[in-house]
């Protein structure tokens, strides 16, 4: 889970875990006035293409305030 502003900042990492994924969305916080979309993006491209072979499952999704 990423989050970004004036920077991009990795909150968890990929993970099966639901209860992971649901804490992380919750310690999120508005900070910041800048949008950097495309460097949110840009990682987690960097991040998916990093992972090792034959995972499936793996969802970009954007979310703004």
């Amino acid at each position: 889970m990423l989050s970004f502003s004036d920077t991009v900042k990795v909150h968890q990492n990929f993970t099966s875990d639901p209860d992971k994924v649901t804490h992380a969305m919750q310690m999120l916080r508005m900070e910041g006035g800048d949008a950097h979309t495309l460097d949110a993006i840009g990682q987690a491209l960097t991040m998916l293409g990093a992972r090792p072979a034959g995972r499936c499952g793996s969802r970009i999704r954007l979310r703004s305030s």
